[in-house]
């Protein structure tokens, strides 16, 4: 089911079982959605006004049929609901944790009817980004790819989004605050055996599972994660994905990429210069002999190494045109200081 159809703040909204307690789910959604200027009705028998919105006693008595019906009601209240909207043409029905039963699901497919049930619609509108950003920042803590560097990336996956078609911006948000969350426990292994990519792939899952997202939304999102690492043999396929490693790679190069590679060269105390041929620091510190290894040992590297072996490369590996832009002009800024840092070490400037 595409969640994002139901949370179109373009829909009509009735609530059913809207409640004048200001302790009820029902109520806070109800002022979410009026707060946030999203048209909404509220439904109960019981009542004349809440919060300063008209009460109506039935979905018949709205005065235009809405879009989507969410149910803050018991399940045998719910499984009447469900005819009422197959009478007056409602498709779409959202059934509130507590509100629905077999029952209920049941008689809606039979008639033809949109459905989600057993996620929370506050959660999946109004809170599931502050649940993740949450849960990434009491995860981060390394210097270089830190809380704020998975802000910088988010920021640059919406812009570029903003030059691309047919993008998911759910999934594409959900996979840029999610990408790092295991960075640190890599950087910590000292095996060197953890992926973060995977690591976080899986660590996202149980998180967008208590968030509420469907299983293709979190399959989607697995991937951008799995494919946004530079050193890995999976490639991003959908368009979120593209999006996602072209804005964390953006983050590694210009000024801001300056910054990093001279942040995680004190944190491990790696030299400010390093004076060996590419051919010789491959073979003896990147696992297999190959440019793209992971590195051996951290200490070992310096920010110019990083420079040659990968980021002097990134613009040529991007995908969307709007990022290679970006990338060209970071590239440049980047060379420049590089071979100005060259010549003050070797004491020519």
């Amino acid at each position: 089911m595409n969640v994002e159809k139901f949370l179109d703040e373009k829909n009509t909204f009735a609530i059913v079982g809207a409640s004048r307690n200001k302790e009820k789910p029902s109520h806070k959604l109800l002022l979410l959605m009026k707060n946030a200027g999203i048209k909404v009705y509220a439904v109960n028998p019981n009542c004349n006004e809440i919060a300063g919105i008209k009460c109506y006693r039935s979905l018949l008595e709205l005065p235009e049929k809405p879009d989507v019906v969410i149910t803050f009601t018991k399940p045998e209240i719910t499984e009447k609901i469900i005819e009422e909207c197959a009478k007056l043409g409602i498709k779409r029905i959202w059934m509130q944790p507590g509100s629905e039963s077999k029952i209920a699901i049941e008689k809606a497919k039979k008639l033809g009817l949109e459905i989600v049930a057993n996620t929370c619609f506050i959660m999946q509108k109004f809170e599931w980004e502050d649940f993740l950003w949450d849960a990434v920042k009491k995860e981060l803590s390394s210097a270089s790819h830190d809380f704020e560097h998975v802000k910088r990336v988010y920021k640059l996956c919406l812009e570029i989004a903003k030059h691309e078609k047919n993008v998911n911006f759910r999934i594409l948000k959900a996979a840029a605050i999610l990408h790092d969350i295991a960075r640190v426990r890599e950087d910590k292994d000292i095996s060197g055996k953890t992926d973060h990519a995977k690591l976080g792939a899986e660590m996202a899952e149980k998180l967008l599972k208590h968030a509420g997202f469907s299983k293709e939304e979190i399959e989607a999102i697995k991937h951008c994660i799995l494919a946004h690492r530079f050193r890995n043999d999976v490639k991003p396929e959908s368009i979120e994905a593209k999006i996602l490693f072209d804005a964390d790679k953006l983050d590694a190069i210009g000024a801001v990429g300056i910054g990093r590679s001279f942040m995680i060269a004190g944190e491990y105390g790696s030299k400010l210069y390093a004076n060996i041929s590419l051919e010789e620091y491959i073979k003896e510190n990147l696992v297999g002999g190959k440019p793209g290894g992971r590195i051996k040992d951290i200490s070992k590297h310096a920010p110019n190494l990083e420079y040659e072996l990968k980021l002097k490369h990134i613009p040529e590996k991007l995908y969307t045109s709007y990022a290679k832009k970006l990338a060209n002009k970071r590239a440049a800024f980047m060379e420049k200081f590089f071979k100005r840092l060259k010549k003050e070490i070797g004491g020519k400037a």
